[in-house]
């Protein structure tokens, strides 16, 4: 079985490009869809290290880490992520993304991270390379066994 790991790269600064869109889909009540609309606009940042204190910064196209709605709207932007295969397996954390692929297969491999490709640059995320990594699964006999 290969695994197929990575991180999307800013993940949490690009995930408003699209959310409000996914968020639509979802057909949740207007007054729902306003609030977390007017929750994400108009917000302001500021960075305090030891005794400085840095001015409030607008917060443009991202949401801001720290508060626990933050990675709910991650998880429905990425909602639409999907393997092509039946067989395959993807697994999301926050910003990480594992793809399991069994040997047998009806879709290959890279197929399955060509797919994933498309799907980042069509939500405009970009996959951290340096971080994704593949291995490769394999069942041994077992030592002891006679045949």
């Amino acid at each position: 079985m290969d695994s197929l790991s990575h991180t999307f790269s800013q993940a949490f600064d690009v995930v408003r490009r699209v959310l409000g869109v996914k968020l639509a889909q979802l057909k949740l009540p207007a007054s729902i869809l306003q609030w977390i609309i007017s929750f994400l606009n108009g917000r302001t940042q500021q960075v305090k290290y030891a005794s400085f204190v840095s001015s409030f910064k607008p917060i443009n196209m991202r949401i801001a880490q720290g508060s626990g709605f933050d990675p709910t709207l991650y998880i429905v932007t990425a909602t639409d992520l999907k393997a092509l295969s039946v067989i395959s397996m993807l697994f999301r954390f926050a910003d990480d993304t594992t793809l399991l692929v069994p040997e047998n297969t009806d879709i290959d491999l890279l197929v399955e991270f060509q797919h994933i490709r498309c799907w980042a640059e069509d939500n405009h995320m970009i996959i951290n390379l340096e971080k994704t990594e593949e291995i490769v699964f394999h069942t041994l006999a077992h030592p002891y066994r006679h045949v």
